[in-house]
């Protein structure tokens, strides 16, 4: 009933928007925290008048106006704020899109990153819905750059070094359609799921024996956690010491810069040995 009657606000209020703010700096809400990060990246922080409450980086987005989060939309927050363009991902849940659509919201969607380089045209859309198309390819190239340099070192290694990254306790991994196995590839690793054409997946700790990854990348547990499962010296891993626990879950995650540090990071944890 509220939302309803949000909506008949709409008619009431819209006419009370001048020229002078059509022409006026772009108020954007940002529902997702990888965009918040490229906003800030590309200076455009002063057309951020609302963010999620996950966006939590730089520390500066935690001062803007918190809209809720992509899943649960504070609509009335959201269209108190009057932006004029709101960024949210592809939803499953089209009555999302519907609800903010029937508010005379102008919303710009992004697809689902599942490879690095799909930031790339993310930085492009928010650098062109910003005014900062310089500033963005500026951004592009300079990504780019760190890549091809990674690329380099890690092709004088003869063998990959095989990866299992666990995302939970209860087993979840990442496919080889996965944002997670991507950054593994663009660091020179081998993830022992990549023949899973899945995104994320339950699988076992049996499966994980069988596959004996090199190195372990937990984004949930301890190497304690890993050296007292059952059977874990049988994994090169664990009888190596190889797991990697203290990593930065936001930043190997989310589809924004600062993955470009997990990954020139794990370019050499990956490879120190050989």
């Amino acid at each position: 009933m509220r939302f309803f009657s949000l909506i008949l606000s709409v008619f009431f209020l819209s006419a009370s928007f001048s020229s002078a703010e059509i022409t006026a700096k772009k108020r954007i809400i940002s529902l997702m925290p990888s965009y918040t990060e490229i906003i800030y990246a590309l200076g455009a922080q002063d057309q951020l008048v609302g963010v999620s409450n996950f966006c939590n980086y730089p520390k500066a987005a935690l001062e803007k106006e918190k809209t809720g989060d992509y899943l649960r939309p504070n609509f009335e927050k959201i269209y108190f704020l009057k932006p004029d363009i709101v960024f949210a991902p592809q939803w499953k849940n089209s009555i999302l899109l519907k609800n903010l659509r029937a508010l005379n919201l102008n919303v710009t969607q992004f697809e689902d990153e599942s490879e690095v380089e799909d930031i790339f045209k993310t930085i492009r859309i928010i650098a062109d819905k910003t005014n900062k198309k310089a500033e963005g390819k500026a951004l592009i190239n300079k990504l780019k750059k760190r890549l091809k340099e990674i690329s380099k070192k890690t092709a004088l290694n003869k063998r990959k070094t095989k990866v299992y990254i666990e995302v939970d306790a209860k087993y979840w991994t990442a496919g080889d359609n996965s944002f997670l196995s991507d950054v593994i590839e663009k660091a020179g690793g081998e993830n022992i799921f990549s023949n899973i054409k899945r995104s994320y997946f339950q699988t076992s700790w049996e499966v994980v024996i069988e596959r004996n990854p090199d190195i372990i990348i937990s984004l949930w547990g301890t190497a304690d956690d890993y050296m007292q499962k059952p059977l874990a010296k049988k994994i090169n891993a664990v009888s190596n010491s190889q797991i990697i626990s203290a990593i930065d879950r936001d930043k190997i995650a989310r589809p924004a810069l600062r993955v470009f540090d997990i990954i020139e990071e794990l370019s050499v944890k990956l490879h120190e040995d050989k």
